[in-house]
Parts: C-alpha cells; structure tokens; sequence
C-alpha cells in the first residue's frame, strides 16, 4: 500500500511544472484604442493625455493616417498583468509631428463619443 502511495505522490509532484507554456506569457496582455483627452503644447511636440481603464494600462504607440487633407491620430494602450487595480488613470505621450510638406496641416486626435481634437498647424 504504501509503495502505491509513493508511486502516486511521485507521479503528482512531477506533473507540477514552474515553466510557462510557449504560448503562455501573452495570456495577460491586452491591447485596445483610447481616446484623446486633451493635448498642450511643448516646444516642438505635443502632450497627449488619454485614460486607460485599469492601473495595468500604459501607452503602447500612435497609430497615424492620413484622410481627406488631415493627418488622423488614435492612441493605443497596452494591459501588461493579469491583476491590475480597477481604476482609471490618466496617461500621457509625447506626440511628434514631421510634416512632409510646407503649408497648413490638420491634426485630429480621436476623442471619446466622436469629440475629436483638432490642431492646426502652420509650416513654412
């Protein structure tokens, strides 16, 4: 009896791993768009602040495209944890525009409920 008691504890402890499956490690990461909350200008560049919806979300990159004369700007966050505080912080990214042409540029940043923020920008 005990020999199968000793089979059986041998059998369960070494079916216990630490190591992550390949695929494992993105298992808590998320990534979702944001809206804009507001913008202020530094210098060259422009601050851009966005809420995430938990104490994991942090800025991942700008996603950019160009529309019918205006050069469009959507956030997107990142959720790195599985336990993340159930708040919603307020994040900021620094926004860097290099025009491609002299003239006047629009910038619109994507806001909640189709408020967007748009910025006019002059380049000589």
């Amino acid at each position: 009896m005990r020999t199968i008691y000793l089979i059986l504890s041998v059998a369960l402890l070494s079916s216990c791993s630490k190591k992550t499956t390949p695929g494992g490690d993105g298992e808590c990461t998320k990534y979702a768009i944001v809206p804009v909350s507001r913008i202020e200008h530094v210098n060259d560049s422009i601050k851009v602040y966005f809420h995430v919806m938990s104490g994991c979300g942090q800025f991942n990159k700008f996603i950019e495209k160009d529309s019918a004369g205006a050069h469009i700007v959507t956030v997107q966050a990142i959720y790195k944890g599985c336990i993340c505080t159930m708040d919603i912080p307020e994040r900021s990214a620094t926004y860097k525009y290099i025009p491609t042409k002299p003239g006047t540029s629009f910038l619109t940043f994507r806001g909640e409920d189709g408020n967007d923020i748009t910025e006019t920008i002059d380049v000589r």
